[in-house]
């Protein structure tokens, strides 16, 4: 990723080199893992014939930062996916694409959340509980609007109105189970240094870690793997924890042998729809096999519109075609 990144905005401005760099490492989530596993390379795990795989990453090219994930049903390339891999792929389709589209300037947020959770009741699926969708701003991951994608006691938070140019991460997972996820056993290597805090380390090799963050990754999330001094790292890493100096991100599984699907964008909101930064299209969508389908009128309505409309070209237009509504 970052080879590539090397290749565009290569023009300096005023004088000095664009930033660019990763702004969330590759995760690769298997199955009932949900997210923030990025395997360090002695991984000997391997994916096989039927596996439902989460694949995330992010960059940013001078602070501004997109991601994106998709998932994937690993078969033949016209495989028919039945049963529960099915629903669970196109239903977390459906819901992203809702969610999309929902998102336009004016609407409260709770709107969108409504609109997910009344699709979930006619799909008969299930959202993770805590999955969230971030506005995000330069340099910034996680800024101080987001948005749920259930409603219940733990995800209370004051309702907002959308406006323009705000930027979000949608963030559209779907399980086959109860949407309870849990921290999981796998071993965390992915982490953020938390610039509020400041803390003077005791050990040597502690502050040499913090020094190599300060420098390399001051605001943004990196695996364990990019740092240069692995020693430092394993002494750095929990003595910083301690001091919440780093915030780590965990990996969250569902229950064993049940089934996640995510799909992620980064977006625009417009005066006159929304801009899809990043995403990719489903080629899999008409390979799933799912008895349950959306009916709800205004759903069916928000999902046949497009991404965003033609701007109109001036007032005289604009007071014309009020005038052929009326």
């Amino acid at each position: 990723m970052k080879d590539e990144l090397d290749k565009v905005y290569t023009k300096k401005e005023k004088g000095n080199k664009v930033e660019k760099g990763i702004s969330f490492p590759v995760t690769i989530n298997v199955n009932e893992i949900c997210n923030n596993y990025a395997p360090s390379l002695d991984c000997v795990e391997t994916i096989k014939n039927g596996d439902i795989v989460k694949i995330s990453l992010g960059c940013h090219i001078d602070g501004h930062i997109s991601i994106v994930g998709h998932t994937i049903y690993i078969g033949a390339e016209n495989e028919s996916i039945e049963g529960v891999k099915g629903e669970v792929l196109k239903n977390a389709h459906i819901l992203s694409q809702l969610f999309l589209k929902s998102l336009k300037v004016g609407i409260n947020a709770s709107d969108i959340t409504k609109n997910i959770q009344k699709a979930c009741e006619e799909l008969k699926c299930n959202v993770i509980s805590n999955c969230v969708t971030y506005q995000i701003k330069k340099y910034i991951l996680e800024g101080s609007k987001y948005i749920f994608l259930k409603d219940n006691i733990e995800n209370k938070i004051d309702d907002f109105q959308i406006e323009a140019d705000d930027i979000y991460i949608i963030d559209v997972m779907v399980t086959s189970g109860d949407g309870k996820i849990k921290e999981s056993d796998h071993k965390t290597t992915i982490y953020k240094r938390e610039v509020q805090k400041n803390y003077q380390l005791k050990t040597n090799l502690g502050r040499s870690f913090i020094n190599e963050l300060n420098k390399k990754f001051p605001v943004l999330p990196f695996h364990v793997k990019h740092l240069e001094d692995q020693r430092a790292a394993l002494i750095g890493i929990p003595e910083a924890l301690r001091h919440n100096l780093i915030k780590p991100y965990s990996v969250y599984t569902e229950k064993k042998k049940e089934v996640v699907a995510e799909f992620k964008y980064t977006v625009m909101v417009k005066e006159d729809g929304v801009k899809q930064f990043t995403g990719l299209k489903f080629a899999q969508l008409n390979n799933c096999k799912t008895d349950n389908s959306i009916q709800d009128e205004t759903l069916k309505n928000i999902l046949s519109l497009p991404l965003s409309g033609k701007k109109k070209k001036n007032k005289a237009k604009n007071n014309e075609e009020a005038n052929q509504e009326n």
